[in-house]
């Protein structure tokens, strides 16, 4: 998922729990940082399921 469709999807994002804070932490130092960067700044993130196809 791109930081485009996060945006564009904003209002069907969730708060992160404690857990996925940690997880996207560890995912920091790869090709997705921008995106996982905005997750934590915007305490945000978005279901799969909630993205039309």
């Amino acid at each position: 998922m791109d930081l485009g469709t996060i945006k564009k999807y904003k209002e069907f994002t969730k708060k992160l729990t404690e857990n996925d804070r940690a997880r996207l932490k560890h995912l920091l130092g790869g090709e997705f940082d921008e995106v996982i960067s905005y997750m934590l700044e915007n305490d945000c993130k978005l279901e799969q399921e909630a993205v039309e196809q």
